[in-house]
């Protein structure tokens, strides 16, 4: 819940950013649909959808790639490297990759892309937070699993 809390803040933040982009491209994109779309949507509409979605999106996304990702570190923690936090981290650059990997593979079969350039900005900032984001998450992970471990022992 909080990497989707982080991730949907950043979204928000960056649509907020480049809000006039977002809404250039927006403009453009409605042209090329039908004329009954220019009817039921405008660029403005579909900009306020973006801020929402990006926030309920990102949470959402959070609940279901953490309990993805918490079944397989219960499953498979022990065969981590490292010990306490570390194993944490490498459980977090672990998740980083995978979601990156789906992420590039994702974005390359969505039928409406972004103008080339738009996004190049925003790269180094999503992977730096995407990053930071499953780092904290590995870091939780492994204090949450070190105390439950420690009160199944007793």
């Amino acid at each position: 819940m909080l990497t989707g809390l982080v991730s949907g803040a950043s979204s928000y933040i960056y649509l907020l950013l480049y809000r006039e982009e977002f809404l250039a491209f927006l403009r453009r994109l409605l042209e090329s649909l039908p004329p009954q779309a220019a009817t039921l949507l405008t660029p403005e509409s579909m900009y306020q959808t973006a801020l929402y979605s990006s926030v309920i999106g990102a949470l959402l996304g959070s609940i279901v790639t953490g309990l993805i990702f918490g079944a397989l570190a219960g499953w498979r923690w022990e065969s981590l490297p490292g010990r306490g936090l570390v194993k944490g981290l490498v459980a977090g650059l672990i998740a980083f990759a995978a979601i990156t990997i789906l992420s590039f593979a994702s974005s390359a079969l969505m039928p409406i892309s972004a103008p080339s350039g738009m996004l190049e900005p925003a790269r180094l900032w999503n992977a730096s937070i995407s990053l930071l984001t499953y780092l904290l998450w590995g870091a939780v992970t492994a204090a949450l699993y070190m105390r439950w471990a420690r009160l199944g022992a007793s």
